[in-house]
Order: structure tokens, then sequence, then C-alpha cells
């Protein structure tokens, strides 16, 4: 049975509570007590207590149903939204699965330039070496061209000198050049780690407080249905007879008396109330979600 049929049902039993204690003030308004039997009036009075706990009671169900329907629609509110972060954390694992293979590029490309690096500083010393020894084979011959008093150096030895200066500057530039290439990559690795991280991390919080908020629905949902058993209602109805809270003023029915319906004579709630409406039968049926 849904909501809505739930609230008719519910709405027709009071319907048919209020009529019958109109039944009931009729008869007591006719009492005689002279002429009826002395034990007519608690009757009335009994019945009409039992048909006011039974309005009380269909109130409380109301109540119940109207937070089960609320809790329903959180719910499913929260499920809905479970499915949009299911669908964000589909797209996360994807981007997630794009950085680190734009991680690994990185880190391949960052290994060739450290090899290219590792080339050039070696080219680099090879040059330098080679330098070395072409400074002193100019020494040597200086030092054979000062003793035979030719002077100055060859021309051919002068340009040979530059071409090897021009040429360790190049390779120093190119080091340079690579180190630096080094220290970029360096750095978009680490910022691609940290970006990963943090997208993980945001995604761990989303889904805990996710999960959180339904656990805490379901938790509403199953205190509001155990609310509505059987024993709870009895035994506040009970309280409630007791204490009156509910009506800022006495009514008619007197709730402390003690009768048994099936003592009045002629009206019985059996008859007066269809049997077919279950809110109202002793054996009360529990409302499903």
């Amino acid at each position: 049975m849904d909501d809505e049929n739930i609230a008719d049902v519910l709405g027709t039993c009071k319907q048919r509570l209020d009529a019958l204690l109109d039944v009931l003030t009729q008869l007591l308004s006719s009492f005689d007590k002279d002429e009826d039997d002395p034990f007519f009036a608690p009757t009335i009075l009994g019945a009409g207590a039992h048909v006011e706990a039974l309005k009380i009671s269909i109130d409380r169900q109301e109540t119940l149903s109207l937070r089960l329907a609320d809790t329903k629609q959180a719910l499913a509110a929260t499920q809905q939204a479970l499915a949009v972060a299911e669908q964000a954390r589909t797209a996360t694992s994807h981007r997630n699965r794009e950085l680190n293979e734009e991680l690994d590029r990185g880190r391949e490309e960052l290994d060739r330039v450290q090899e290219n690096l590792s080339a050039t500083m070696t080219e680099l010393a090879r040059s330098r070496l080679d330098l070395a020894k072409s400074n002193g084979e100019l020494n040597r011959t200086a030092q054979v061209s000062s003793d035979k008093g030719e002077g100055e150096f060859p021309a051919d030895t002068q340009t040979t000198g530059e071409v090897w200066q021009q040429r360790i500057a190049e390779l120093e530039q190119r080091n340079s050049e690579l180190k630096h290439e080094v220290k970029n990559k360096t750095e978009a690795e680490r910022e691609a780690k940290e970006s990963l991280m943090a997208s993980q991390r945001k995604h761990e919080q989303e889904t805990s407080k996710l999960r959180e908020t339904i656990r805490r629905l379901e938790q509403e949902k199953s205190t509001t249905l155990s609310g509505s058993t059987h024993e709870q209602t009895d035994k506040q109805m009970e309280n409630q007879l007791e204490s009156n809270p509910d009506r800022s003023e006495p009514t008619t029915w007197d709730t402390r008396a003690s009768v048994n319906l099936t003592q009045i004579s002629g009206i019985s709630l059996q008859t007066a109330i269809p049997s077919r409406l279950p809110i109202l039968s002793r054996k009360r049926t529990r409302i499903e979600p």
C-alpha cells in the first residue's frame, strides 16, 4: 500500500470514528437515570474513551506516515546524489589515469633529457681534454718558435685554438640548457603528483560524506518504522489517556472508565466501523516502506 492509500484509509477511519462519537453522544443524551440500567451511562462513557483513544492512534499513524514519506524522499535524493558522485568518481578515475599516463611520459622524457645531459657532459669533458692537449702542443710550438727566433704562432695554430674555444662555449651553453630543462621537467612531475593526490583526497572526502548521510537516513528510516509497532503505540496511547496532554480542555468522555465495548447494548465497534479497515483492528499492521 502506497502513502496516498494509507492517508485515505486513515482519513476514512477518522470520519467513521467521528460518526460513532455522534451516536454515543445521542445515546448518552437519551439516558434516563430513573428508568434505564444504571450501568448504561458508564458503558457509553467508556466506549467514548476508547473511540477517542483510537482517534489518537490514527493521528499518530498519520504523523508516522508523513515522517516515513519525508525520509523516503530524503533517501531517494541522497541515492541520486550518490549516483552523481559515482559518475564524478568515474570521471576522476579516468582523469587520474590520464595524469598517470602523462606522468609516465614526462618521466620517460626526463630520462631522455638526463641521458642527453650525461652525453653532453661527457663530450664537454672530452673537449676540455682535447683543448688541454692542444694548449700543450701550442705551448711547445711557441717554445720551439721562440728558440728558433720565429716570433708569432702560425696562423693555422691560432685558428685551431679559437675553434676549440668556440666548441667548448657551445657545449657549456648546451649543458646549461639541458640543466634548465631537467629542472622544468622535475617541477612538472612534482606538480602532477600533487594534483593527482589532491584529486584523490577530495574524492575520498566526498564519498565518505555521502555514505555517512545514507547511513544516517537509513537509521532514521528504521527508527520511524519501529515507532509504528503495536506495543509502542499502545504504550503511548495509555500514557496519553492518563495525562491527556494534547487537549486544552476536558472532553465529554471519562477516559478513566474501564469497560468492555461488548457490554454496550445494541452497538459495538465491530458494527459501527467496518473491520476491513486494518488500522482499527487489534492486529495492527506495520507500514512498510
